[in-house]
């Protein structure tokens, strides 16, 4: 049985190998046995180097470490010293990026198993087959992880006890700090301009589309809504707007960002009309908003309890400038431009539903 699931880890390895180029992270970790001590491989604290690659909800992780050990002398006082090694390779899955319905920027739990070998203090050495969960938790640039796993010997030194382990690690990713992502795309985070906004002037079609905007003012604001009577999220409402003067957009604020024609990321460039799209630094895009003239934006905003204007100007406003990423133009003399510049509409997880935004509350 465990030599079948043994050859069975590579199989599964090497497909999710050859699609992991959504995102990778690289970091430290610990982790520690618990409950009944191994009869092989490290009885104390690991400490070691980790790497995950990642598309969709698959992701691939090797790891490596060095195994430490307490010792006394005669004097009574104690040291810790390497004492052996531990070397990784898991295969993760993560069900919330299934079928995009995590939100980004959230908490998310994932399951795990791989294989794994290990040398302990005593000379003892350990080939192992495990299996657990864990839960990752981005901060920025950064990501937290703490699982717990269960690990069978398939092959060992010292005995076959199967023992728990408990593990926690700290990664940077990679495309950080003054990045954002859309789909394959990374666009760098412009500096907070200060310019008044390009095209004053509305066009008649993008007339038509401010005047249906305007319409939803107040409607609620609700996570994953795409209607009036029920509220809207951010890419929601700019979806359920562009419908009704005969633009159809894609569901989220990533995919949203891929269609249309690309205009630079800056406030003097965007016309009335136009599709602004809004990223944390080092997260990807997760809100878009209508620019509505006059240095304001309209918009489904959770923060701002629905939809509302916002004064770019503000205080609140400056939330936004801040984090402006990319821009789209998708009206032209009333036509769609989607059906010609469309191209893909990207990944799985463009398809993610876009979070609630953190802009400051209205004064």
């Amino acid at each position: 049985m465990h030599r079948r699931a043994l050859a069975a880890v590579p199989a599964l390895l090497v497909p999710a190998v050859a699609t992991a180029q959504g995102s990778a992270s690289v970091g430290p970790y610990a982790a520690y046995p618990l409950g009944t001590a191994p009869s092989a491989g490290p009885t104390g604290l690991v400490v070691g180097l980790q790497g995950t690659m990642s598309s969709g909800a698959v992701g691939v992780r090797l790891g490596g470490g060095t195994s430490l050990e307490r010792e006394s002398s005669v004097d009574a006082s104690s040291s810790m010293h390497a004492a052996g090694w531990t070397a990784d390779g898991d295969l993760l899955v993560l069900p919330q990026a299934l079928g995009g319905r995590r939100a980004a920027g959230t908490p998310m739990l994932y399951g795990l198993a791989g294989i794994g070998m290990s040398t302990g203090g005593d000379g003892s050495s350990a080939t192992t087959w495990s299996y657990g969960a864990g839960l990752l938790v981005p901060l920025g640039t950064l990501e937290l992880s703490a699982e717990s796993r269960t690990r069978t010997p398939l092959s060992s030194s010292g005995g076959s006890t199967r023992w728990s382990e408990m593990r926690v690690g700290l990664a940077l990713r990679f495309g950080a700090a003054g990045r954002a992502r859309t789909g394959g795309r990374v666009i760098s985070m412009p500096a907070p301009s200060g310019g008044r906004g390009g095209g004053t002037v509305a066009s008649a079609s993008a007339a038509r589309v401010l005047s249906s905007a305007e319409r939803y003012l107040g409607v609620p604001y609700k996570w994953g809504g795409t209607s009036p009577t029920t509220g809207f999220d951010c890419s929601g409402y700019v979806q359920y707007v562009y419908a009704r003067n005969g633009v159809e957009l894609p569901r989220t604020s990533r995919q949203q960002a891929q269609v249309g024609l690309a205009l630079p990321a800056s406030w003097d460039a965007v016309a009335p009309g136009d599709l602004v799209m809004f990223a944390e630094p080092g997260e990807a895009i997760s809100h878009v908003a209508i620019y509505a003239g006059g240095r304001r934006i309209i918009h489904a905003s959770s923060s701002g309890g629905g939809v509302r204007y916002d004064d770019l100007d503000t205080r609140r406003g400056q939330w936004y400038v801040q984090r402006m990423v990319a821009a789209r133009r998708v009206t032209s003399d009333g036509r769609s431009l989607v059906r010609a510049l469309l191209g893909r509409v990207g990944t799985a997880a463009d398809a993610v539903l876009d979070p609630p935004d953190r802009a400051p509350k209205p004064l």
